[in-house]
């Protein structure tokens, strides 16, 4: 008997406060974490447009450099969509003073259609031979810029 009672003594264990305790706080951090999943997958699908719109107005630049600009500036919007020169199916082009914006419509590799201002200057860039600067904008279906490019066509 004196055995038994010694083992009983001995023995310990988590009281019913501890074990509320920890399952409490084991709670608190399963329902923070899980409420960080939404908003990691909401921030992955920002940044994956972003990088798209950014890739789109690389890949166009890139096209527009094998563009010359005298073709550009002795066309008009017919002829240059007929010529398909143009990396983007031109809706409309305004010739200003000092810039000639090409409107128009672009669809890159993943299939979705971009609004696109292309926007060369006329002036050559001071310090250079040859070269204009062309800005790129990427617009979506609310004619909101998502991003802008900035490079140089060669004359």
């Amino acid at each position: 008997m004196i055995f038994i009672k010694k083992k009983i003594q001995n023995q310990s264990a988590f009281t019913l406060v501890e074990v509320l305790a920890a399952v409490i706080l084991l709670s608190i951090v399963i329902f923070l974490s899980i409420s960080i999943f939404p908003q990691m997958a909401n921030l992955n699908s920002k940044s994956e447009n972003n990088l798209n719109t950014v890739n789109v107005g690389k890949d166009i630049l890139f096209k527009m450099k094998t563009v010359s600009y005298s073709i550009i500036e002795g066309s008009n919007t017919n002829s240059l969509n007929n010529s398909s020169i143009l990396p983007i199916q031109l809706d409309e082009m305004i010739s200003e003073d000092k810039t000639i914006t090409l409107k128009g419509n672009y669809q890159y590799i993943d299939e979705k259609n971009y609004k696109v201002d292309i926007t060369i200057s006329r002036d050559i860039e001071s310090g250079t031979k040859s070269f204009r600067k062309i800005t790129i904008d990427i617009k979506d279906s609310n004619n909101s810029n998502l991003t802008t490019t900035h490079g140089y066509l060669q004359n």
